[in-house]
């Protein structure tokens, strides 16, 4: 076995010289940062879930009030315009 600061011959040159391999270098391994586990997986997703239903359920709610209201005041005009029209004419 080799010293460690020892160049380790590999070969010779034609003229004689030898031929030395590259300094082995022990690379230490990188620190692995520490996984951080994120508490209440399951519930958290549960939570999101829950969230954006009560959401779009609102939305849905305020649509059809939207719709709603729309029509009577459709329904509003019309009976309005037949009054305006019945007034125009001299009435009954």
């Amino acid at each position: 076995m080799e010293p460690l600061n020892q160049p380790r011959q590999i070969g010779i040159t034609e003229d004689g010289r030898p031929i030395y391999a590259w300094p082995s270098t022990q690379v230490a391994p990188a620190p692995q940062a520490p996984v951080q586990r994120s508490g209440g997986g399951a519930g958290k997703w549960l939570a999101i879930g829950m969230g954006g239903s009560a959401l779009l359920i609102a939305v849905a709610v305020s649509a059809v009030a939207v719709a709603v209201s729309v029509v009577a005041v459709t329904v509003c005009l019309v009976v309005l315009r037949g009054v305006v029209r019945d007034f125009q004419k001299g009435g009954r």
